[in-house]
């Protein structure tokens, strides 16, 4: 390794710190794109697990909007089931969640009587509700909306 011997015709117009020698600089190329070699890989790591998060997330809540929607309609004094399966239907193709599913529990709806609560819950399949990304980041094939409980209204 040599050592160079830094003279004023080297430093340029000024011998302040702020300036490296000539010879100096120039061993800086292609620092730049070692740098980026590095840190885009570590960059897009973090950013798609980030946005499959994300994605997925958005997708839980719309279901969820949709099942508290569906549930609304149930509620009410008229409402049937088969209007609140269209309902949640119609805002699921809305938000772009494929193949979703309503379910209520308990079963035998027409025999509620008014203040009695019930449950709607919301799910769909992963598979055609995701990102396009090459590696599913989830442990579970179905989105869930977690439940919305509701009373039947008077």
């Amino acid at each position: 390794m040599q050592l160079y011997k830094v003279t004023k015709k080297d430093v340029g117009v000024s011998w302040g710190l702020t300036q490296l020698p000539r010879r100096v600089r120039v061993a800086r190329r292609g620092v730049e794109a070692v740098e980026a070699a590095f840190s885009l890989p570590l960059i897009i790591l973090i950013l798609f697990p980030v946005l499959h998060i994300c994605h997925n997330w958005h997708n839980e809540k719309m279901l969820k909007f949709a099942a508290f929607e569906a549930a609304k309609v149930v509620g009410s004094p008229n409402g049937s089931i088969s209007e609140a399966r269209q309902i949640f239907e119609e805002y699921t193709n809305a938000f772009g969640i494929k193949d979703a599913e309503l379910e209520f529990e308990p079963l035998n709806y027409a025999n509620l009587v008014p203040d009695t609560p019930f449950w709607v819950r919301g799910s769909a399949p992963m598979r055609g509700n995701k990102l396009a990304l090459p590696l599913n980041l989830s442990f579970s094939n179905r989105l869930r909306s977690g439940q919305v409980i509701y009373r039947k209204e008077g």
